[in-house]
C-alpha cells in the first residue's frame, strides 16, 4: 500500500493533465471551426437591473462554402423574380409611351390648311395688339374713348377667334357647322377691325381742331403711319375672311395631304427609331446582372420616347415643326440606378464577406428596379396626360389616337378659357366643366380593364356635358357670376395658411397656399412672347433634379438650380434668389376629403401661369404689379392630391405671386 506522503501519484496525474491539455490546444489550433464552438470570449452586458456584468460571448461557426453558396442561390432566386416582375412593368409602360408617341406624331401629318389659317389669325391678332399698344402709350389717343372702345373689342374678338382657330387646327375632322361658326366669327372680327378704322378718323378729325404744335404735327405724322397699319390689317383681315369662305364653302373640310406633303411632313418621324425591347419570355430567361442591365437600358429607352411625346405635344400646341420643338423641349434623363454588372456577376461567393457583397448588390438591384418601374409609370401618366389603365386592356390604335385628341382638345380649350387676356379685374371664368370631362376622360381609361371606380365628381354638382361656346365670350355672362372683388385688408387678416379641404371647408373663407418648393431663376429671353420658352418643370416636376439657370450677374457662370422648400407665413410668396428678367417655377399639391367647387385667385408680379393637374387654368399677360383680384377661376379639385405648378416671369424690380383657394359655397355664402 502506497503512503499518502508520496508524490509519485501527483506527478502523474500532472503529467496526464498537461499532455491532454496540449493536446487539445494542439486540436484546437489546427480546427477553427471547433475552435469557434467550444472558445468564447467575455463581453460586457447590462442585465435586468441596469448593472453591466461579464458574459461568455460564442462565436458562430463561419459557414462553409457550401453553405455560403447555397444562401446565396436561394437569396438571388428571390430577388430574380422582384426584378423580373420591375422589368415587365418597365416594358409594358415603355411600349405604351411608344405608342404614344407614334400616335401623337402621326396626328401631326395632315393637311395644314387650318394650320395656315390658325397662322394668319394670330398675324392679325399681333397687329391688334400693336395698335393698341401705340394707342394706351400715346396721352392723346389715351383720352378717345370711341378708339379705346373699339380696340377694345377688336382686341377681344381677336383673341376668342384664335381661340377658336387652335380648336379646329387640332381636330382632325371639322364639322361644317363649327367651319360655318368660324366664318361667322371672321366676319365679325372684320367688321370690328372697320369699326376702329372709323374711330381713328374721328380722332384724326379731333386732333386737326387742336391748335398749331410742335406736339400736334408729330401726332400728325404718327396718325398718318397708324391709319395705312389700320388700313393693312384690314386688307389682311378682308383677304383671310374671304380664302376661309371659299374653303368652307368647299366641298371637302378635311381634305387629305398630297403624297408629297405627306413625305415631307414623314421625314421628321423617321428620325425616332425604337429600339427592340426584350420579349417577356426572353426576360423569363434572363440571369440576374442580365435583367438589371435590361432594367437600366428600357429606362434609357423610356426617356427617349417621352422625348418624343413631348416634342409631338409642342410641336402641335406651338404649331412648330417636330424638329424644332425636339430642340425646344426639355430632355429629361432618369436615374438608372448604379452599376451592378460586376458585383451580380459573382453569384457563387467563396466566403461570408463576398456573400455579404453580392447580398447588397442584389437589395440595390431590386430596390433600383422598382424605382425605376415606378417612374416609368409617372412618365406614362404624363405622357397620356390622365391616369393610365394599371393592367387593364390595351386599347388600339384608334381608341388611344382618340383618347389623345379628346384629351388635347380639353387642354386647348382650358388655355382659351384661363387666360387673362382682354379681362378686366376681378373677371371669373368658371372651367370645372371641362376639368370634369378631363378627368372623366382619366376615368374611362382606367376603367378599360374593367377595375375602374365610379365618377367622384358628381358629388361637386357638377353637369358632365360641356357646351363648346360655354367659354366664349358672348356666354361668359350667363354662364358665370358677373366677378368678384376683394378687400385686401380683410383678407390678409383672415386668411389663413393651408393645404387641406376637408368636409368642413365650406364654412370657411380664404386659405392660403403657404408651401411650395421653388426652382429658379432661368433667363427670361427678351423678343419672345409669354410663356413662350419651355422649360424642364414644364416637361416633369423631379424635386431631386438639379440644372443650370441664369448666369449669375457677377460671376457669369449658370447659377446652379435645384428645388428648394419655401413655407411662408403671408399670403404673398417671394422666390429665394430673386433676379431681373427671371423665370420661377413653384410646385405643391392640394389635399381635397371629396370633389371640391373652388375659386382660385391668382396675383402676381410679373405674369405667372398655373396648371392645376396638368391643365391651364390661369395665364396672365403682360407686366403687371401684384393685385390680389387679377382673375378667378372656378375650378373642380379631385378627390386626394391635386398638382399644382406656377410658372412666374418676373421683368425688372421685384418678384412675387400667391394662390388663394376658397369654397364657392363659402364665397356665394360672404357675398
Amino acid at each position: 500500500m502506497t503512503s499518502l506522503d508520496k508524490k509519485g501519484p501527483l506527478w502523474i496525474s500532472f503529467c496526464i493533465v498537461l499532455v491532454v491539455t496540449g493536446c487539445l490546444a494542439i486540436v484546437l489550433y489546427l480546427n477553427e471551426d471547433l475552435r469557434k464552438t467550444t472558445l468564447g470570449v467575455f463581453e460586457e452586458a447590462e442585465n435586468e437591473d441596469g448593472e453591466v456584468v461579464k458574459k461568455v460571448k460564442v462565436e458562430k461557426p463561419e459557414p462553409t462554402r457550401e453553405q455560403v453558396r447555397e444562401i446565396a442561390r436561394n437569396r438571388e432566386v428571390k430577388e430574380r423574380e422582384t426584378l423580373k416582375e420591375n422589368a415587365k412593368k418597365l416594358r409594358r409602360s415603355v411600349e405604351e409611351i411608344r405608342r404614344i408617341a407614334e400616335v401623337r406624331q402621326s396626328s401631326l401629318v395632315r393637311p395644314d390648311i387650318w394650320d395656315e389659317f390658325l397662322d394668319r389669325v394670330e398675324s392679325l391678332r399681333e397687329q391688334v395688339v400693336s395698335l393698341r399698344h401705340a394707342q394706351r402709350i400715346t396721352r392723346f389717343l389715351a383720352i378717345q374713348q370711341e378708339l379705346v372702345s373699339s380696340l377694345l373689342e377688336l382686341h377681344n374678338l381677336s383673341v376668342e377667334h384664335v381661340g377658336e382657330m387652335q380648336l379646329l387646327a387640332q381636330k382632325e375632322e371639322v364639322e361644317p357647322s363649327e367651319a360655318e361658326t368660324a366664318v361667322e366669327n371672321a366676319r365679325e372680327l372684320v367688321a370690328a377691325m372697320v369699326a376702329v378704322r372709323e374711330a381713328f378718323s374721328l380722332a384724326f378729325e379731333n386732333l386737326l381742331e387742336l391748335p398749331e404744335s410742335e406736339r400736334k404735327t408729330e401726332l400728325l405724322r404718327l396718325m398718318k403711319r397708324w391709319a395705312k397699319a389700320v388700313n393693312t390689317m384690314i386688307e389682311d383681315g378682308e383677304s383671310y375672311l374671304r380664302d376661309l369662305e371659299d374653303f368652307v364653302n368647299s366641298s371637302d373640310l378635311n381634305p387629305e395631304p398630297l403624297e408629297n406633303q405627306l413625305a415631307e411632313q414623314t421625314e421628321d418621324l423617321n428620325e425616332f427609331s425604337n429600339e427592340e425591347l426584350p420579349s417577356e419570355e426572353e426576360i423569363e430567361q434572363m440571369e440576374t446582372a442580365e435583367l438589371y442591365e435590361s432594367v437600366q437600358e428600357m429606362t434609357e429607352e423610356l426617356d427617349e420616347a417621352f422625348l418624343e411625346v413631348k416634342a409631338a405635344e409642342l410641336a402641335e400646341s406651338q404649331q412648330m415643326s417636330l424638329e424644332e420643338a425636339r430642340e425646344s423641349v426639355y430632355a429629361p434623363e432618369s436615374d438608372t440606378g448604379p452599376d451592378l454588372s460586376e458585383s451580380l456577376a459573382k453569384n457563387q461567393p467563396n466566403s461570408s464577406e463576398e456573400f455579404r457583397e453580392f447580398n447588397e448588390a442584389l437589395d440595390q438591384a431590386s430596390r433600383a428596379s422598382e424605382r425605376m418601374a415606378r417612374h416609368a409609370e409617372k412618365r406614362l401618366d404624363s405622357a397620356l396626360g390622365q391616369e393610365s389603365a394599371r393592367g387593364g386592356e390595351t386599347r388600339t390604335a384608334e381608341e388611344l389616337r382618340s383618347a389623345l385628341a379628346e384629351g388635347a382638345q380639353i387642354k386647348t380649350k382650358m388655355e382659351v378659357a384661363g387666360t387673362n387676356e382682354g379681362r378686366q379685374s376681378g373677371n371669373l371664368q368658371d372651367l370645372r366643366s371641362l376639368m370634369a370631362e378631363s378627368y372623366q376622360l382619366g376615368q374611362n381609361s382606367e376603367g378599360a380593364g374593367g377595375g375602374g371606380e365610379a365618377d367622384s365628381t358628381g358629388r361637386a354638382g357638377l353637369n358632365q356635358q360641356y357646351d363648346v361656346s360655354s367659354f366664349l365670350e358672348a356666354d361668359r355672362e350667363e354662364n358665370n357670376p358677373t366677378g368678384y372683388s376683394l378687400e385686401k385688408r380683410t383678407v390678409f387678416e383672415q386668411a389663413l395658411p393651408g393645404r387641406r379641404f376637408d368636409m368642413e371647408s365650406s364654412r370657411r373663407g380664404w386659405i392660403f397656399v403657404d408651401t411650395w418648393y421653388i426652382i429658379g431663376p432661368w433667363d427670361l429671353p427678351g423678343g419672345k412672347g409669354e410663356f413662350e420658352n419651355s422649360l424642364p418643370p414644364e416637361t416633369v416636376v423631379d424635386l431631386d433634379a438639379t440644372y443650370s439657370g441664369k448666369n449669375h450677374p457677377m460671376t457669369g457662370e449658370p447659377i446652379p438650380l435645384e428645388w428648394r422648400f419655401v413655407q411662408s407665413g403671408t399670403i404673398r410668396i417671394k422666390p429665394p434668389d430673386e433676379l431681373n428678367r427671371s423665370i420661377y417655377f413653384a410646385y405643391t399639391e392640394v389635399f381635397c376629403e371629396t370633389a371640391m367647387d373652388v375659386v382660385v385667385a391668382v396675383a402676381s408680379d410679373d405674369r405667372a401661369k398655373l396648371w392645376i393637374n396638368d391643365l391651364v387654368v390661369f395665364q396672365d399677360v403682360g407686366h403687371s404689379g401684384w393685385t390680389l383680384d387679377e382673375g378667378f377661376r372656378r375650378v373642380l379639385l379631385k378627390p386626394g392630391y391635386n398638382r399644382l405648378l406656377l410658372r412666374l416671369e418676373n421683368g425688372p424690380q421685384v418678384a412675387y405671386f400667391s394662390v388663394l383657394l376658397c369654397p364657392f359655397e363659402a364665397l356665394e355664402a360672404s357675398r
